[in-house]
């Protein structure tokens, strides 16, 4: 075979070769340019079922915090005698039910909050389920929940948006 020939066929097969690699190397980097977009979906469906199940516990904290506070104009205004079982009662009620929701979100969404956000609404309820609230110091229940609602909001803040604005 002449030298130009066999110099020429090398130089196909070298870039067959180079060609096939070249290839091999594009698929592989579409893969992982595939698998890196799907984390990248996942994180953020977890990013946004995570803000929607803040926004459900921050919004019931808020309708306790409202029942509480109404609860606090009706000791303020009604100094000089006791309330009634029925008049305590009737804000209760709808507040048991914020509670319920709450408690039924905090272990549903388990997955998407933090030990700490747990712990800072169970500490936020806690004296009402264990009916360990002393009426004489209902403002400070009051600005108990109030403080740990913004703990939780800024805590929601920090783990699932501060990164995203």
């Amino acid at each position: 075979m002449e030298p130009k020939v066999t110099t020429a066929l090398i130089s196909a097969i070298g870039s067959l070769v180079i060609a096939i690699v070249g290839i091999f190397i594009s698929r592989n980097a579409q893969k992982t340019a595939n698998k890196a977009s799907e984390a990248a979906k996942r994180t953020e469906q977890i990013r946004l079922k995570a803000t929607d199940v803040g926004d459900k516990i921050l919004s019931q904290l808020a309708g306790i915090i409202i029942i509480s506070e109404s609860i606090l104009v009706l000791l303020n205004h009604k100094v000089e005698k006791s309330l009634s079982h029925e008049e305590i009662e009737k804000y209760f009620v709808p507040m048991g039910k914020d509670l319920s929701e709450l408690i039924r979100l905090l272990y549903s969404s388990a997955i998407y909050t933090t030990e700490k956000i747990r712990f800072t609404i169970t500490e936020t309820i806690a004296p009402i389920l264990a009916r360990n609230v002393d009426f004489k110091k209902w403002q400070q229940f009051v600005d108990k929940l109030k403080e740990n609602h913004e703990q939780i909001a800024a805590e929601f803040y920090e783990t699932y948006l501060k990164a995203t604005l």
